[in-house]
């Protein structure tokens, strides 16, 4: 009871607490608002056809081999080709208007129809980003086809020269009839090609594209990157707590150590589930009455609350953790917002974790708590995943707990 005691007490301080309401609860929506926002603008003009924006600067205006290349590029599915001119296209780019474009260079048909070897060029601002390498192998792809095309092509009319001298009842081709058939079937083969790619989606996957949206990936990151941020508030209100000799009158209470800590934890625990439970409501609910994407909450409700209670037992327990380590109110304060600023960062709650392209960031992730909540939520919200395949990231999350809050443990000062 007397564990309950000081949790209601903690909880009553909280809500009477407007600038905790505020930076808890309201920051992140704001936060899920902007973002879904400008992100679903930014995106919006290929989120429909799934499609790369590609600028081409074609130096070879007229060639038939550029004319080819262009359609090659636009037949994949995955390009959208954008004609600009070079002085555009270089100023666009310097001013980060656009971030990749392809040029090709003049004379490209004619050194591609005498044998001589070509080049065109991709310039990217970031050369390991998804999209450009996407685009290099798509662009290496439809080349390697068009040469490929065109060698035939000569070894049928070297044929024909080689035929030409025999007296036409000893010939054994016609070679026109050849060269027809062969472009007959480049032409065949596109359209119905032998080898079919089959996307196998996996059975966890049950998400519906029409419930997909950067709502699913917005709620996730700022819902775990403010769930941590409780922490601070869990050792602030331990810290003020001894400031004003409060913690020494509960010291004097018959409760162990065990006990006193357990009672600062859980009013702070069930702060972060009312925290994300309003999150979730408003992008499930709120969000489409402003005309925006709701949020899908996958196929395993059950799953999404095992998370929950998962991440509000760490963030709860490094907030023991912080409180037992900093000793001023700047250490509580300041310190530790921009560490777990940071560690939200890290553990791809503002920039997805696939996007990062350096190793050595992805390597960290795997020592940060918030990469693993992030991750277990994204599988659950949009692949549809159920308890079995988030239960390594469920483990992972209370192995955490259970060392941030022994740490803290630990090294707390009661007195």
């Amino acid at each position: 009871m007397k564990i309950l005691s000081i949790a209601w007490k903690d909880l009553k301080i909280f809500f009477k607490e407007p600038g905790y309401l505020i930076y808890l609860i309201v920051l992140p929506l704001v936060f899920i608002l902007l973002f879904t926002t400008l992100f679903s603008a930014s995106i919006g003009s290929t989120s429909d056809t799934n499609k790369i924006s590609l600028v081409v600067v074609n130096l070879d205006s007229g060639g038939e081999q550029a004319e080819q290349l262009l359609k090659g590029l636009e037949a994949t599915g995955t390009i959208q080709v954008i004609p600009s001119t070079l002085e555009k296209t270089q100023s666009d780019f310097r001013d980060t208007r656009i971030t990749q474009y392809l040029t090709i260079p003049e004379n490209f048909s004619q050194n591609i129809a005498v044998g001589k070897k070509v080049e065109v060029t991709l310039t990217a601002l970031d050369t390991f980003s998804m999209s450009v390498q996407t685009l290099r192998m798509s662009t290496y792809g439809v080349v390697n086809d068009m040469l490929l095309e065109r060698s035939i092509l000569q070894s049928l009319e070297q044929f024909a020269a080689m035929q030409s001298a025999l007296p036409s009842e000893n010939r054994l081709y016609d070679p026109e009839m050849l060269t027809a058939q062969a472009k007959s079937q480049f032409i065949s083969s596109k359209e119905r090609p032998l080898v079919d790619v089959k996307v196998e989606v996996p059975q966890t996957s049950k998400t519906s594209e029409e419930d997909f949206s950067m709502v699913q990936f917005s709620v996730p990151g700022f819902t775990v990157l403010f769930a941590f941020l409780v922490s601070q508030a869990t050792a602030r209100s331990i810290y003020d707590e001894k400031k004003n000799g409060s913690f020494r009158r509960l010291m004097a209470a018959p409760l162990s150590k065990l006990q006193l800590l357990g009672g600062k934890l859980l009013p702070n625990f069930l702060v972060v589930i009312f925290q994300i439970l309003v999150i979730f409501f408003t992008s499930t609910v709120l969000l489409s009455w402003l005309g925006m994407d709701r949020l899908s909450l996958g196929q395993s409700p059950l799953t999404l609350a095992a998370i929950s209670i998962m991440l509000a037992l760490c963030s709860t327990s490094l907030g023991i953790l912080i409180a037992a380590i900093a000793k001023t109110e700047a250490q509580i304060g300041g310190v530790s917002a921009l560490f777990l600023w940071l560690m939200g960062f890290l553990g791809g709650t503002m920039v997805p974790l696939d996007v990062m392209s350096s190793p050595m960031l992805n390597t960290i992730s795997k020592f940060i708590p918030h990469s693993y909540a992030v991750g277990a939520y994204k599988d659950v919200l949009t692949l549809g995943a159920g308890f079995n395949t988030v239960l390594p990231a469920l483990g992972v999350l209370l192995g955490f707990s259970v060392l941030f809050f022994a740490i803290g443990l630990w090294r707390f000062d009661f007195d």
